[in-house]
């Protein structure tokens, strides 16, 4: 049997401990359960196949899925620095949102410029001025479908 997936359950007979190899097939079990794992894997691996949401068959609700996320903690910036994202991650520039670590954030904020698919440059101000104390930032990168940033 060729896999039902992505469109509905495939429906597998489980043998039990007394069932002989031909009944059910042993082979077909495995051309079977083979078919389904190939199928998913192809969903996952390949970003064509990759679906830009994920729909509730009970409910019909749709939920949109990330394309792909990046999150992590950048090294002391002092007033400005650059954050690299994991290789090949991105295929556009993601969004970024963050917040510097400190036990005291009063007045200190992040803010981002020169976006890429591979890093973008975070700078810390005090107020107006840039930061003149090393920080780390928590920051999250998304990118939410393979041709778009936004979605």
């Amino acid at each position: 049997m060729a896999t039902n997936f992505p469109t509905s359950v495939d429906t597998f007979t489980n043998p039990v401990s007394n069932d002989s190899l031909n009944s059910p097939s042993h082979s077909t079990q495995h051309a079977n359960a083979n078919d389904a794992i190939e199928a998913i894997e192809n969903a996952i691996i390949d970003p064509a196949n990759y679906p830009d949401q994920l729909v509730n068959k009970t409910t019909a609700t749709v939920r949109p899925l990330p394309f792909a996320i990046a999150a992590g903690i950048s090294a002391g910036i002092t007033g400005s620095g650059t954050i690299t994202f994991p290789v090949g991650r991105f295929t556009q520039a993601p969004m970024i949102t963050a917040s510097v670590v400190s036990t005291n954030n009063t007045g200190t904020s992040v803010t981002f410029g020169g976006t890429s698919t591979t890093s973008v440059n975070a700078y810390i101000w005090t107020g107006t001025t840039a930061s003149t104390t090393s920080r780390a930032i928590n920051y999250i990168a998304i990118q939410m479908t393979s041709a778009a940033t936004t979605g």
